[in-house]
Parts: C-alpha cells; sequence; structure tokens
C-alpha cells in the first residue's frame, strides 16, 4: 500500500469516532514528550498522511526495524511504503515547563477542532491520486498498461485502488485506467468518487474521463477531448441532464482538476447541491417510516379486480357500489384510496366516500372526439381517480378552499422535465421526477395514473393502470422510492421496464399528517359483506 507524499490536499472524510481517538493519543504524545512547536505542523502533516520515503537512508532505516522499503513487493505483487511513525524524530526534547503544555494543549484542541468538524459528507476526491499517477497516466499507453495494481492510503481509513484493465469494446481495444474508493472490505465501482480514463490502445488517444457522482447506478460525469477544449456531460440516473458543457481547458489538464474546481467551473450551468444531495431531515424520515408500515399491511390485504373499501369500511365493487363476494381484496384504485384513506380517516372518523372519486372531468381533458368513446370506454378513468382522491383529501384539510379546479394537484412543475397536459411525463423518466421532488417538495407522496395510446386508437391515450410513489432520502443519504402497486412492493426501474414508452401522470398528496393503517384494515374487516 502506498502513502501519499505529505504535500497532498486530500483531507478526505473519515469516522469522527476515529479521529477522535487518534487525536486524543496524538495530545498525550505532544504533551508527555514535549514536541518543539516549529514541529507541530510538520507531525500534524505526517499524522494524517504517512510520508512516503525514497533516498536509500530511508530504505536501509526501514531494513534496520525490520520493514520494507519503497520498492520490495508483497507476495500480490503489489508495492508497499515505508514509513516512520510519526512523532518517531519529532518527539526528542526533554520535558519543559508548565506553560509550554498548556501552549501545546491549546495548539491540540484548535487542530482537533478542525479534524472533527470536517463534512463527513464531502466530495470524496481523487486528486492527490491523479497527481501521483500523472505522468503514467499520460505516457505511453503500453507503459500504462504494464503498470500494477497499487493501493493508496489516504488519511486513518481512506484507501483508493488504482489498477488497469484492458478491455474489447465493439471491436475496438480499449485500456481503462480505474480508481476505486474503499468500502469496507471492497471496492465497488458505483461509489460516489470513483473514476475512470479510457484510452485506445491502439493509437494511445484519449476517450474520455468518468467520475461517478453518486452511490447510485447511471450517475456521473463525463470529461471528453475536443480540441483545446473539454466538453462535459452530466448524466443522473441514465438521463443525459447536462450536456455539452465547455471546460476552457485542454483534456490532459481538465482531468487533473479537482472536484471543487471541476464545480467552480461549471457552477452556473449546473445545479451540484440538487446534483449531491444526501442529507436526510424530518420529512425524509416520516415518509420513511410511512413507507414501512404500508408495506407491513400488505399480507393482509387481497386482490380483487374491481375491489375497494367505502366509507364505511365495507369491502365493495367500484363499479356498482355492492358488496364484494367470496375472498375480499383491492385492485391497484382501491388500493391507492386504501393508502389516502390512512391520512383522511385520521381527521374524519371515516374513509372517503367511493361515488365523488368515479366523477369524471372531460372539462379538464380529452376532447369532443373522445367525449362519444366515453360512453362506452372509462379511457380516463385512472387520471380521473388519482385527481379525485388528491383534490379531495386536500380540500379536508382544507388547503383547497374555494378552489375548484380539479388540476391543482397537478405535478407539472418540474424543470427539467417535459410535462405534457393531461399526460405527464415519459415513464422511464419518473426516477428523476421523483428525485427531484423529494428535494424541492418534502413531504408528499404521488399517487401515478399509467397511460399508453389505446389499441382500438393509437391517437388516444388509455389510462390504465394506478400506482403509489414514496420518495425519500435515508439516514446514509441514499435515495429510496417505494413503489406500490396493487398490494405489490416493486421497483421503478422494472415498472419502466414493464410498461416501455408509456406514460405516467402524478398528483401529489400531503403526507405530513397522522396515518393509520391498521384501523381501516381492521375495522373493514369486521364488516360483514
Amino acid at each position: 500500500m502506498k502513502d501519499l507524499p505529505k504535500q497532498t490536499r486530500i483531507f478526505a472524510p473519515i469516522n469522527l469516532v476515529t479521529k477522535a481517538a487518534k487525536a486524543w493519543s496524538q495530545s498525550f504524545t505532544l504533551l508527555f514528550a514535549s514536541l518543539p512547536l516549529s514541529d507541530l505542523k510538520t507531525a500534524r502533516s505526517k499524522s494524517l498522511l504517512s510520508r512516503k520515503l525514497t533516498s536509500a537512508n530511508d530504505q536501509r532505516n526501514c531494513q534496520d526495524e525490520g520493514r520494507l522499503g519503497p520498492e520490495p513487493l508483497s507476495k500480490a505483487g503489489q508495492a508497499l511504503t515505508c514509513y516512520k511513525p510519526s512523532f518517531h524524530s519529532a518527539c526528542q526534547n526533554k520535558i519543559v515547563g508548565p506553560f509550554r503544555l498548556v501552549l501545546l494543549a491549546f495548539v491540540f484542541l484548535v487542530f482537533s477542532s478542525s479534524w472533527l468538524g470536517a463534512d463527513a459528507n464531502a466530495f470524496p476526491d481523487l486528486y492527490d491520486v491523479k497527481l501521483e499517477l500523472k505522468d503514467k497516466l499520460l505516457g505511453g499507453v503500453v507503459d500504462l498498461y504494464r503498470c500494477r495494481e497499487e493501493v493508496y492510503q489516504i488519511g486513518f481509513e481512506q484507501k483508493v485502488k488504482f489498477t488497469i484493465i484492458r478491455k474489447i469494446q465493439n471491436e475496438n481495444d480499449y485500456l481503462f485506467a480505474s480508481f476505486l474508493w474503499h468500502d469496507i472490505d471492497s471496492y465497488p465501482f458505483t461509489k460516489q468518487g470513483n473514476a475512470s480514463l479510457k484510452r485506445d490502445f491502439n493509437n494511445g488517444g484519449f476517450e474520455f474521463y468518468t467520475l461517478i457522482l453518486r452511490d447510485e447506478k447511471d450517475c456521473y460525469l463525463r470529461l471528453t477531448p475536443q480540441g483545446e477544449r473539454t466538453i462535459m456531460d452530466i448524466f443522473l440516473f441514465g438521463y443525459h441532464l447536462y450536456k455539452n458543457l465547455v471546460i476552457p481547458l485542454p483534456f490532459q489538464r481538465a482531468m487533473f482538476l479537482s472536484f471543487d474546481e471541476l464545480k467552480s467551473l461549471s457552477e452556473k450551468s449546473v445545479d451540484w447541491d440538487f446534483l449531491l444531495y444526501n442529507s436526510q431531515n424530518a420529512f425524509h424520515e416520516h415518509l420513511e417510516v410511512l413507507a414501512g408500515a404500508i408495506k407491513s399491511r400488505l399480507p393482509e390485504i387481497g386482490d380483487n379486480e374491481d375491489g375497494a373499501i367505502d366509507e364505511n369500511g365495507r369491502w365493495v365493487y367500484i363499479d356498482n357500489l355492492e358488496p364484494q363476494q367470496g375472498e375480499r381484496g383491492l385492485n391497484c384504485s382501491g388500493f391507492a384510496k386504501w393508502v389516502v384513506d390512512g391520512f383522511y380517516s385520521k381527521l374524519n372518523a371515516r374513509n372517503m366516500e367511493i361515488s365523488p372519486l368515479k366523477v369524471k372531468h372531460p372539462e379538464s381533458r380529452g376532447s369532443r372526439w373522445t367525449k362519444p368513446l366515453e360512453e362506452r370506454y372509462d379511457l380516463y378513468f385512472a387520471l380521473d381517480w388519482t385527481r379525485n382522491l388528491a383534490f379531495g383529501y386536500s380540500q379536508s384539510l382544507g388547503s383547497l378552499k374555494g378552489q375548484k379546479n380539479i388540476e391543482a394537484e397537478d405535478v407539472d412543475d418540474i424543470p427539467l422535465l417535459r410535462y405534457v397536459e393531461d399526460v405527464g411525463y415519459e415513464l422511464n423518466e419518473l426516477y428523476l421526477a421523483l428525485f427531484y421532488l423529494a428535494q424541492k417538495d418534502q413531504g408528499r407522496i404521488y399517487l401515478g395514473a399509467i397511460s399508453r395510446p389505446w389499441e382500438l386508437n393509437p391517437q388516444q391515450l388509455i389510462y390504465f393502470h394506478v400506482v403509489v410513489l414514496v420518495p425519500y432520502f435515508d439516514a446514509s443519504g441514499h435515495f429510496q422510492v417505494k413503489l406500490f402497486e396493487r398490494q405489490e412492493d416493486n421497483l421503478v426501474k422494472n415498472l419502466a421496464l414493464r410498461y416501455p414508452g408509456d406514460f405516467i401522470h402524478l398528483v401529489r398528496v400531503n403526507a405530513m399528517g397522522d396515518y393509520d393503517y391498521s384501523t381501516v384494515l381492521l375495522k373493514s374487516s369486521d364488516m360483514k359483506p
């Protein structure tokens, strides 16, 4: 394992408990060995990032002390770097008076406070590792291919593995130089801060440099050479969010910029706070608990093609409001109503009525050509049902007093995406839409009405399915979406695969109130059909 030179600028986020323990340990060394003030800064630097020894004397000293020098190899063929204890040569003076001890303690408190105050969520920057390998990365491609896999130590706990992979892609030969941050005992590729440089193995040309932005798939930025400047593209969950951003530097310089420098050069064009958001607050925590409460009741809910629970807790058919026969259950529309009833019943001591939810709104969607079709086919059922649910619940909260616009809770204001009136968004953009809403519209869940071209008339959409979506950030800052449909807990990405090319219309539901799903189910199960 190699330690970076002491001039490194990385102060990688590390475990606060470990930092505190090491800081206090070092303070006792300082106090009892009386480290000279002139050596304090050097000692601190060496304690954070162990210095690399390169001279012959250093190697001899290492061998005398039973350690490996800079060049010998481990069994795995990895170059190891010898380093001496941080205070080995510094703590040589005799004990001095109380004034020096008090002053040393004060300086220690200043340094340890800065260590413990470091931002644990800071972006892991590869700046110093790349500088260490700059000559190799920019040199001949054959020499780069011959480089050994190496692990670099950063700070107390952080490690970066540098590895070379040769791949054949589309009958072309490429070389990938990858930087992988350590994660427990592994080096997962989809980890924030990981990066790779792609080069053409035949002519040595630079293809692009990729940097992972989040601990999630398909979230990265890519730098591509273009003459004397560099083009930056940013992808979020596979969606090409920012295109052809110009970095006014040659590629061979741009790829060695620190992450903060890249952000500074593009801050007028890129919303970095949005891209890197990774904090859980009371809203997210509430939604996470809510999703768990919904999921815990799923085994108790049966499936019925036209099933719902009425205002009195009876299991009925949506079409005629007659009691269900045989095994009772809910369909996707009835399930969405059950979720909203969990909130509504806490305010009103009863569930929502079904009849108002079936009201059609031809004045707000469709055209004169679709009205005759609606008399025979219920083309807009899912759209009207979700709008009625969201609108009815908001009215019960008093947030829509005097409001008559049934579209009041429509989600039509996501600037990243193109919204089509009454249609919504492309289903393959749903994950990105929810990522935006979890930040900008916190404390809400969403009802989705999925549509596709009608097989009898491809120019007409039919709204055929309803889903419930609960987006939030967990305690680790990772984005999560719980998708519920017909008593099932599924993945949003699977939804897009199941309905390729389809659309989803979203309405928001304020989910920060009290809810009680056990009451809803117990009440309904006690009723006789």
